[in-house]
């Protein structure tokens, strides 16, 4: 509706049907717009739970991977009591080893000590018979 020099005119003006009609267009196009930007949105949240999905099927696939590779209880204790005995049978077998070194050590010593004693015994005499 416009008014030229105060006056209506009804050339310019549009009837009552035709502003609904624009209005509701205008609604249409507004929601139309609205329901595209939803759509566009939850597009793009789906992408990106797939993208997490994705990194998180291949984080389990590893793990899966990772889990098959490590030891129950019952192998590592068979393992374990296996590994303790060896170390036990090596620590007996280095003290034996000790024990026979001081042994062949302390049989060189009285050796060298009956020597040496036989030696002064016979020094000995000899002071005593010149």
């Amino acid at each position: 509706m416009s008014k030229k020099n105060g006056e209506f005119n009804y050339k310019d003006s549009v009837t009552l049907r035709e502003y609904f009609e624009s209005m509701a267009k205008e609604m249409s196009d507004a929601n139309d717009e609205k329901f595209r930007m939803i759509e566009k949105a939850s597009d793009l949240a789906n992408e990106n739970i797939r993208v997490r999905i994705d990194s998180l099927n291949e984080w389990r696939a590893q793990n899966k991977d990772e889990r098959g590779m490590y030891m129950t209880k019952s192998e590592y204790e068979v393992r374990h009591d296996t590994i303790q005995k060896q170390v036990d049978d090596l620590r007996l077998r280095s003290a034996e080893m000790s024990g026979k070194a001081s042994q062949s050590g302390l049989m060189i010593a009285y050796i060298f000590s009956i020597i040496s004693t036989i030696i002064g015994v016979i020094g000995l005499f000899e002071s005593l018979t010149h």
